[in-house]
């Protein structure tokens, strides 16, 4: 999926699917399909775990097929903590140690707002770039993102929203 803003129509907002060129699978099927393809890519796997139900599917795709990965969690300081006692069950149940970044967004708003000013990012975007950027080097990072992405032009203030094929429906929602 390639997403972005097009300068030569607008600076208007798109999306753009390829479609599968193979017959697709399950949801599982295709994760796992996925795990193997990153591995065959890149042996030396970083997962980023929320806790929550994407990350632990990715986590089972690669546990459950034998694939090495390693696996980083960001501490909010008081602000995620049951996804943190989620973890410990976790890594209890597959068996490993969570790399823990530690990171309290109230210590540290002024460098965070400073760095959401240079990248022109949602305080969000900067937290989750704040966390990558202390994770090993060596490793290729993968981080499951979920849906709704809400993107604001501060040039022209109009929002946009970008729904995954994950998403309910609006009728589901209401």
């Amino acid at each position: 999926m390639n997403f972005g803003f097009d300068a030569s129509n607008g600076n208007k907002f798109y999306v753009e699917h390829t479609s599968c060129t193979r017959a697709s699978g399950t949801l599982r099927e295709e994760s796992d399909q996925r795990a193997q393809d990153m591995y065959a890519e890149n042996p030396k796997l970083m997962l980023c775990l929320s806790s929550g139900l994407d990350s632990q599917i990715a986590l089972h795709s690669f546990k459950s097929q034998g694939i090495p990965v390693e696996c980083s969690f960001l501490r909010l300081g008081g602000f995620n903590d049951n996804e943190y006692t989620n973890l410990k069950v976790l890594e209890k149940k597959y068996g490993f140690t969570a790399n823990v970044i530690e990171l309290d967004p109230n210590a540290c708003r002024e460098e965070l707002e400073d760095l959401s000013g240079r990248l022109d990012a949602h305080l969000n975007h900067c937290i989750q770039h704040k966390f990558v950027s202390e994770l090993p080097k060596d490793y290729d990072i993968i981080q499951v993102l979920h849906d709704p992405w809400l993107v604001t032009r501060k040039d022209t203030a109009q929002h946009y929203i970008c729904l995954l094929y994950t998403s309910p429906s609006p009728r589901d929602r209401q």
